[in-house]
């Protein structure tokens, strides 16, 4: 998907809706397995040349499984939380600051995200301009 550039948003939905029943039923061994859900959505939003419009309607046709797409909002819910995590970075949350063994307060509990792994967040937040 990153080197085809005349892939239809249709094809793109599609292939990610199966995606999303593989994942759900790990036990289907026919067929071509699919990249893991995550990574082939994180494909899906980077993909440069999808008509917003046409996006909308290939998910009102593939996308009907409500479980399926909760599966997808809970990934956008992670990255979403993952970047806001990033941005605020700044200053650390006062539950990861303890105190050392000299008793100087400092940062103990440091949970790292990769955020470089990411789809960056312009393409990740829901706008008129952005297609997922």
């Amino acid at each position: 998907m990153t080197t085809v550039s005349d892939l239809r948003e249709a094809e793109i939905i599609d292939c990610l809706r199966y995606s999303v029943q593989h994942t759900e039923s790990s036990m289907d061994v026919d067929g071509p397995v699919p990249p893991p859900l995550p990574r082939f959505l994180s494909l899906c939003i980077r993909y440069s040349s999808l008509a917003p419009a046409n996006v909308r309607l290939a998910v009102r046709k593939y996308l009907s499984d409500p479980d399926g797409v909760c599966r997808i909002l809970e990934i956008l819910d992670s990255w979403l939380n993952a970047w806001t995590v990033k941005e605020s970075s700044l200053l650390p949350h006062p539950k990861m600051l303890g105190k050392n063994q000299f008793g100087v307060v400092d940062v103990i509990n440091t949970e790292y995200v990769d955020v470089a792994s990411l789809p960056p967040l312009d393409k990740v937040c829901l706008s008129d301009h952005h297609s997922l």
